[in-house]
């Protein structure tokens, strides 16, 4: 039991060690801790002052960097003043040699200094056009070439000649005037009587047309009504049971059936000795010929027709028959038949 209580006094003294020991590191810990957080404080502190360092180095580093391109552009701005001052000392020195040319241009050209020329200089005078003015002077003179003595006489003799053809001239001219008048009136005249014959043969072109279509009707018009000598003329023709529609549209036998009656109008305002006609006939039909033939005998116009077409011969007063012999000539044979042949 003694031993067992001197092992818990042992025990409870470690205990108690062990409890000053806790207290012991507790305060150290605390102490511990404050020094952290001293430290920490002070890192802080470090931290801000090495921010705030940093700022100034960045500063500064920058201004340095901007005070490397100022000087840069100062120098770029020295080399460029150097470049200018040597363009100006180069001009000036063109100047001089320009003045000096001009100076011994003066004396060369004028016979005069420059102190000279200053003394008889007009303000407000334009050098440029005087300069031109003066060279122009300088070529009509070096143009009169040596002086003239008989120019008087030439003068008077071209002035003579002058005043000659003028007055041949302004009778030309005088001609002229009275020649385009005349053409006028004969132009207009021409038109006038161009109209009036137009019409008559338009007029006679309907009858001739409705005579040989059997109705209808027909008509020829000026495309251009102000060029009247100058204007296309264009064919209108309507055969019986049909719209009114340009030549070219018609059937060929219509085509040529209206030619024929475009040439019988003609034939009527104005009628010829004799006429012949060389097969306009052939594109017919045997009706139309019938009426074709008919027409002839109307006109006192003597026709000579080449034909073959049975209607017309038939219409014909006499007949003379042409044939081949050989290829390339031909034959006209002697028979003449003076009656009408049926």
């Amino acid at each position: 039991m003694e031993e067992y209580d001197l092992k818990i006094k042992e025990i409870f003294n470690e205990i108690d060690n062990a409890k000053n020991d806790l207290t012991a590191l507790s305060t150290k810990s605390d102490e511990n801790r404050r020094n952290i957080e001293e430290t920490a404080a002070k890192h802080i502190n470090k931290q801000n002052e090495l921010e705030a360092l940093e700022k100034v180095k960045n500063s500064k580093v920058q201004y340095f960097d901007d005070m490397e391109t100022n000087l840069k552009q100062l120098q770029q701005d020295l080399n460029n003043v150097q470049n200018s001052m040597h363009r100006i000392e180069m001009q000036k020195v063109k100047v001089e040699m320009d003045i000096e040319g001009l100076e011994f241009r003066l004396l060369d050209v004028y016979e005069m200094s420059y102190r000279k020329a200053l003394e008889l200089k007009i303000d407000g005078i334009n050098l440029s056009k005087t300069a031109k003015k003066c060279d122009e002077l300088k070529e009509e003179i070096r143009a009169l070439g040596t002086i003239n003595v008989n120019a008087v006489e030439e003068y008077e003799s071209l002035s003579e000649r002058h005043d000659f053809l003028k007055k041949q001239l302004e009778d030309l001219i005088r001609a002229k005037d009275s020649l385009i008048n005349v053409i006028d009136d004969i132009t207009q005249y021409m038109k006038k009587q161009f109209l009036e014959e137009f019409n008559k043969i338009n007029i006679n072109f309907n009858e001739v047309f409705i005579k040989l279509f059997g109705g209808g009707m027909a008509e020829i018009v000026l495309t251009d009504s102000e060029d009247v000598l100058g204007s296309d003329i264009e064919i209108v023709a309507k055969p019986p049971n049909k719209k009114l529609q340009n030549l070219m549209l018609l059937s060929g036998g219509e085509r040529a059936l209206t030619a024929i009656a475009l040439l019988f109008a003609i034939l009527k305002m104005k009628p010829a000795p004799f006429c012949v006609l060389d097969e306009i006939d052939s594109a017919l039909d045997d009706a139309n010929v019938d009426r074709y033939a008919a027409f002839l005998k109307e006109f006192s116009t003597q026709f000579i027709i080449i034909t073959h077409r049975k209607g017309s011969m038939e219409a014909a007063d006499c007949l003379y028959g042409v044939t081949m012999e050989d290829t390339g000539t031909s034959k006209l044979l002697s028979v003449k038949f003076e009656d009408k042949v049926s």
